[in-house]
């Protein structure tokens, strides 16, 4: 494709709110924008500027009232055809002038050609102009807030990046030591450049001299890839190290500052892009003074691990009891590893969905590692990992003993589950650190696809709680095969009515039934969302999975596959070991052994967890429920802290508006209708920034590799594990994101596909567990895939390819 503008500056366009960059420069800055105007008289100059259009601030007017037609978002996809990807600007008014720079207050967005997509993107970078956000800003720099309602959007095609950077025309933190112009420069798009963890290319030039002073080569880990501008990627090793910038290059971008420099007439921060070897201008402002304190410091709150653990939106009440745990548990962990702490939340909730602190996170464990620390933490570690099973198990003994003291009950549940939780996170940490370990020891030893064996390691432990209660519904449904009439009666029952048939067929059936429920009835679809009615309340999702076991055309035999794994993983085991010098063998077979501890121990304690929220559900409903002083259907609603028990009694009261708690109700259900952001970004000012997911594009989605192995099948795209869904044995998952609940699906599954889950997660565990595919982290996998298609599931690439045929 031809990525010279070739687009007639003379086109008007019949969308009123629509300019392309000849209009936009007649309009005037008042009203596009400085950023708009001055590109539009740039690219007018004959600098090569990517293709765009100019929305004006009357949509953004109309977006706030409700009022704006969704015609504009399909005009703007209708300008691009043939591009792929578009970048959303802002262009306020009271932004890129000398005085504020506003850099970093606006939102940009990189999306889809599609109207969907723009139109998200349009809104979140409308939505990053509250009127909060600019004042806060504005006070921290002086400025008026007279135009602070005058937004206009610059809409690009974006530029398929090589290298992107910006150049300054003079130094500046040295304006008056001569001309000097700075270069900072990334492979791949410049959203990069905005990471603190990956250092960019710096190049000096002495445009006096034509020499080039100083290149100092950064330290660029992840990049943006035109092929996938969406998410952040690894760079590709060819590239690590290697310097962005030829001499030749770093003398055209300079050239390029220079000439727009002597247009302007004062001294530019320029950002630009060189896509098919062609240097393009993206944007140029004049240098802030360096006398502002317009600098400032931003949290980053993503999705990631948090979403492994709690997925769904959360009620006020599970929140209010789980937070707690949840960051006291992290801290301690972190403190018995002897990691710094952070003072902020390391996990907190917006709207209705839990984050976790990326910024904390990163802060945590990209401290300086000499060798005394390096040592010292060893020490903490294996002192822990010792320590660790002693605790497990007086901890479920603990819990099970806990008896009913009315006012007391739910604060000894509470520190349990604090206790727990603890456990449950440092038993995810060591485990990483485990896995990292015996990675290392692989990839030394330089062993043929070093993380499929790893994988195998965990494969077939056969003590993983969360896979004990699939193998139990297996068994039962064995049994129910040898009986003819029970088995055709329980096929062509309703969901609600297969435990009662089971219960009416004889003491073999009810015993073994009721056995199941006595060990496996506190589990729920949502584990722990305390709203949620467990499986001994309602058992209907059970009834399902049983009859798909029924109606399956193979039947699945548990212990063969448990002898199958059991000796892929001996396999495993001895290569592994073998591998490594003789002194170092125990070693490796303790870590060996140190990761399936883990495996089992992570697992058990998050069972025992959900546990604990089942009888903290149990005791809310008593209390609540009693002479119905609050209702059932409102008691989620309320907080923790807000509900007291009155003396001599056990009933709830609480002084909580009834309006406020329809608020409550009202925001969890628009929530629970809502998408996830990526990012959320805070800054210390308290401005708010909220980055949405985009959508990719293409037969090939690329995540993170959770467990080994390549398989072919049909998808099975699953919102909601307790949906009639056709669901077969071979068949892909497909899911937002697993809990222990949809573990009866994995036992049929052929590979695992889910838009969230790290390498850490349940799915990851369970997949490698049973010793199947799974890739995590696409973000999107359930949008772009459609069921029944054909998926091709790479397991050690972290690739899933969907072919255009279905079954």
């Amino acid at each position: 494709m031809d990525w010279k503008y070739d687009v007639d500056i003379n086109l008007v366009l019949e969308n009123p709110l629509i300019m392309t960059y000849a209009k936009a420069y007649t309009a005037g800055i008042n009203i596009v924008g400085a950023k708009a105007h001055r590109l539009a008289f740039l690219q007018s100059s004959g600098f090569m500027v990517p293709k765009g259009i100019v929305v004006t601030p009357q949509a953004f007017k109309e977006n706030l009232g409700g009022n704006l037609d969704s015609q504009l978002y399909r005009d703007i996809e209708g300008f691009f055809v043939g591009c792929r990807h578009v970048i959303v600007r802002s262009s306020a008014a009271d932004e890129d002038n000398a005085c504020a720079s506003y850099a970093g207050q606006y939102l940009s967005v990189i999306c889809l050609n599609q109207a969907n997509d723009i139109q998200k993107a349009c809104e979140a970078v409308w939505e990053s102009f509250s009127s909060e956000t600019v004042k806060s800003y504005q006070e921290s720099m002086s400025t008026s807030a007279d135009s602070s309602r005058n937004m206009a959007l610059l809409i690009q095609q974006l530029v398929p990046a090589n290298s992107s950077g910006v150049c300054f025309t003079q130094d500046p933190l040295q304006m008056d030591k001569g001309r000097l112009v700075v270069i900072n420069a990334v492979h791949g798009l410049g959203e990069t450049l905005m990471r603190e963890e990956d250092r960019a290319d710096q190049y000096f030039y002495n445009a006096s001299t034509d020499i080039i002073s100083t290149a100092e080569t950064g330290h660029q880990v992840y990049w943006r890839s035109v092929k996938a501008p969406e998410r952040l990627c690894k760079l590709p090793n060819n590239l690590l190290g290697k310097s962005v910038l030829n001499d030749r290059q770093i003398r055209e971008v300079a050239e390029l500052g220079n000439s727009i420099r002597k247009l302007l007439g004062t001294d530019q921060d320029i950002e630009w892009a060189y896509g098919n070897d062609l240097l393009y201008l993206l944007q140029a402002r004049p240098i802030t003074a360096v006398c502002t304190n317009e600098k400032q410091s931003w949290t980053v709150w993503t999705r990631d691990n948090a979403a492994d653990v709690i997925p769904d939106t959360v009620t006020p009440l599970t929140w209010s009891i789980v937070c707690g745990p949840v960051n006291s548990g992290f801290w301690s962990s972190l403190k018995g590893l002897g990691l710094p702490r952070v003072r902020d939340n390391y996990f907190e909730i917006f709207e209705g969905k839990v984050y976790l602190n990326q910024t904390a996170y990163k802060k945590i464990f990209s401290i300086e590692r000499r060798p005394f620390f390096l040592a010292k933490t060893a020490i903490k570690y294996l002192l822990m990992m010792l320590k660790t099973p002693r605790a497990i198990n007086l901890l479920i003994r603990s819990t099970n003993s806990i008896a009913i003291n009315g006012e007391s009950v739910l604060e000894q549940l509470r520190y349990e589950l604090g206790q727990c939780m603890e456990v449950h996170i440092r038993t995810a940490l060591l485990l990483e650190l485990g896995f990292t370990v015996l990675r290392l020891i692989a990839r030394r030893q330089c062993l043929t696809e070093s993380n499929g064996l790893i994988d195998k390691l965990v494969t077939g432990l056969n003590e993983i709680a969360s896979t004990a209660f699939s193998d139990a519904l297996i068994k039962i449904a064995d049994l129910v095969r040898k009986n003819e009439e029970l088995c055709t009666s329980l096929q062509t029952a309703p969901h609600e009515n297969v435990p009662y048939l089971l219960q009416q067929a004889g003491e073999a059936y009810s015993g073994v039934w009721a056995d199941f429920m006595e060990k496996y009835g506190y589990v729920s679809l949502k584990e722990f969302e305390l709203s949620i009615e467990r499986w001994h309340e309602d058992p209907s999702y059970l009834g399902a999975t049983l009859k798909r076991y029924l109606n399956q055309k193979e039947i699945i035999y548990v212990e063969n596959k448990s002898y199958m794994n059991m000796v892929i993983r001996k396999q495993a085991e001895l290569e592994i070991v073998k591998s490594v010098p003789r002194g170092l063998r125990l070693l490796t077979k303790y870590y060996i052994r140190h990761i399936q501890d883990c495996s089992i121990w992570r697992e058990s304690m998050k069972q025992h967890i959900v546990k604990i929220m089942a009888r903290m559900r149990s005791e809310i409903l008593t209390y609540a429920c009693q002479e119905n002083v609050i209702p059932e259907s409102d008691i989620f609603y309320y907080k923790l802290e807000e509900l007291s028990i009155k003396k001599g009694t056990r009933n709830v009261v609480s002084a909580v508006p009834e309006d406020e708690i329809l608020r409550r109700k009202a925001d969890f259900e628009r929530f629970c209708a809502s998408k996830p952001w990526r990012e959320i970004r805070i800054s210390t000012k308290g401005q708010m920034l909220k980055v949405p997911n985009m959508t990719g594009h293409g037969h090939e989605l690329r995540g993170l590799a959770l467990s080994s192995g390549l398989y072919a099948g049909r998808a099975r795209v699953v919102a909601d594990p307790s949906q009639n869904i056709n669901f077969e044995k071979g068949d892909v998952l497909v899911a937002p994101s697993t809990n222990p609940a949809w573990t009866p699906l994995f036992i049929l599954a052929g590979a695992i596909v889910t838009d969230m889950g790290n390498y850490l997660s349940h799915g990851a565990i369970i997949a490698r567990e049973l010793g199947i595919p799974a890739v995590g982290n696409l973000y999107d996998a359930t949008i772009r895939i459609n069921d029944g298609q054909i998926v091709i599931v790479d397991g050690e690439k972290g690739i899933v390819m969907i072919e255009t045929k279905t079954e």
